[in-house]
């Protein structure tokens, strides 16, 4: 049989047959895979930007996992190493993964309220020695959840039973029926129906600004690790710098006794600092290597990787300006409260308790839905020979109302009570982050006050040693001090030159930490990189 198109019957059954067969096959593992991630990353970006102003970019694919150690040295700066922890870290991982799955359950909850298409075929056999028979259900259509509570379900069913007997009949038979259900009195509108969708929604938000929360917190742990790694390296310079000149002075001093200028006693003192000079050496070394294997880990670095920083920074870091706080603790109080992601979860968590309290009352309410059915079948046995063909004008039609009166709602009154209970929890929850930050912020402003103060106390102090040790040096040449003035000035000096930089470390590692408590550090896409020099210029034109 030829159709008017001039296609065979066989070959549209052959067309048939391969799009149920592409239809049981499915699609592949990768392809399900890769179309989540795509729904999710959109929808990551679209909230990043709604939230922050800006979409850095977010992949599960940016966690390297730990990289297998290599032979060579790894020459590391503050960029680098903030890269290697946001491409390395575990822990950083596991907040992508947070953000990745809030995203993925909005996928499903905004499905829920899509139309959804549904397919479904059966079929069976049965019998006896003298006839037996065969059927075929196969049903299919589109449903549909409305955000004010309304249900919709379009379908087409047909069914298709052949007798096998001496003489075999075919009888086939199809319906279309449209269906919905809509709640009048619980459960109706928008702001209840629509609950689920609206927290998943609030929900991506909340873990958007987790997630970059979590960036910055990354941000400024390996920075100060980066800079109190840095505060090793120069200990381990100024202790080999001052073993330098107790082996000089020691020779000098040497040279003075042999001669009978100096007491013997004076010479065991300088050998006795040399030996002192020798082990703060060795302390100094050990405390480098023990600080640069806590980096590591925290870069999520295999231990036996060596690294080594870049000591120039350390002189980038002492160029730039130490100065005051351009801003009093009441305005950096008021800029946390005003940019604290974690504080904006918080007072947006008290919405979503506000509204946990109207959809418990609404629970309270009684239910009236109503519904409606239409259905359009084949009626008759002649015209059951062609499934598909339909009279509109024999359809059927079914309408009902379901009422359940709020007799027994125990449940539900106990659920009402317990979210007012809640939302007072979380109002009281709210005023105690606001107080905690208040703190935070006052106690940051303070430390870094504090620290700026030392610093520059510190910086007084290294001139007074310089000064002392170079006028003791010129004295001891006259005879005019004994050798242990010597010792002393240089021990002070090595102090002094620790504490400058200590104390330098301690400010910038203060600064951070206010930033980070004001909430106004600058995260780049390329893995949580801080810009000291930038951040130190924007805190000032904040305030």
């Amino acid at each position: 049989m030829i159709g008017r198109d001039g296609t065979s019957s066989r070959v549209r059954r052959h067309g048939v047959l391969g799009a149920l067969l592409a239809c049981f096959a499915g699609c592949s593992s990768e392809y399900y895979r890769k179309d989540a991630d795509t729904e999710v990353y959109t929808i990551v970006k679209e909230k990043q930007a709604d939230a922050l102003g800006e979409a850095p970019a977010f992949s599960l694919d940016d966690f390297g996992g730990t990289p297998a150690a290599t032979g060579e040295v790894l020459l590391l700066d503050m960029h680098e190493c903030q890269r290697l922890a946001a491409t390395h870290s575990r822990s950083f991982q596991s907040e992508r993964e947070s953000l990745y799955l809030s995203a993925l359950s909005l996928t499903g909850d905004r499905h829920a309220y899509a139309p959804q298409l549904f397919a479904r075929i059966a079929g069976s056999l049965r019998g006896n020695k003298e006839q037996s028979s065969g059927a075929v259900d196969s049903s299919g259509g589109i449903r549909k959840a409305w955000l004010w509570g309304l249900s919709s379900t379009v379908s087409i069913a047909n069914t298709l039973l052949r007798s096998f007997t001496s003489n075999p009949q075919d009888v086939a038979a199809s319906t279309i029926s449209v269906a919905i259900t809509q709640p009048l009195l619980r459960g109706f509108g928008p702001d209840i129906a629509g609950e689920r969708l609206t927290q998943s929604e609030r929900n991506v938000v909340y873990a958007v600004r987790s997630f970059e929360y979590a960036r910055r917190t990354l941000a400024v742990d390996i920075s100060q690790a980066y800079l109190r790694a840095l505060q090793l390296y120069d200990s381990v310079k100024n202790a080999e710098a001052n073993l330098t000149s107790t082996r000089t002075n020691f020779d000098r001093i040497a040279a003075q006794a042999e001669w009978g200028r100096v007491p013997l006693f004076q010479l065991d003192q300088a050998k006795t600092s040399v030996l002192s000079a020798e082990e703060s050496v060795n302390r100094s070394r050990t405390s480098l290597k023990d600080g640069l294997d806590s980096l590591k880990l925290a870069l999520g670095l295999p231990i036996e990787q060596q690294i080594e920083l870049d000591t120039s920074e350390l002189a980038l870091l002492t160029a730039m300006d130490v100065s005051e706080l351009g801003l009093d603790s009441e305005e950096a109080i008021q800029i946390a409260l005003n940019c604290r992601l974690d504080l904006l979860n918080r007072r947006d968590g008290l919405a979503d308790a506000q509204r946990t309290v109207v959809i418990a009352e609404d629970q309270l309410r009684a239910q009236l839905d109503v519904s409606g059915r239409i259905s359009i079948p084949t009626p008759d046995q002649r015209e059951a020979q062609r499934p598909g063909y339909f009279r509109t004008e024999r359809f059927t039609y079914d309408a009902g109302v379901d009422l359940d009166l709020p007799l027994d709602r125990k449940n539900e009154r106990n659920t009402y009570r317990r979210a007012l209970i809640d939302l007072e929890r979380t109002r009281r929850n709210l005023v105690d982050a606001e107080e905690r930050i208040r703190r935070e912020v006052a106690v940051a402003y303070r430390t870094v006050d504090r620290a700026y103060r030392s610093y520059q106390i510190e910086l007084a102090s290294r001139d007074v040693a310089r000064t002392r040790v170079e006028s003791t040096q010129e004295l001891i040449k006259w005879g005019r001090v004994e050798t242990r003035d010597l010792l002393e000035a240089l021990d002070a000096d090595l102090r002094a030159n620790n504490a400058v930089t200590a104390a330098l470390i301690e400010f910038r590692v203060a600064y951070l930490e206010f930033l980070y408590a004001i909430g106004i550090l600058h995260v780049d896409d390329e893995g949580a990189y801080i810009d000291l020099a930038r951040e130190e210029g924007d805190a000032t034109s904040e305030g």
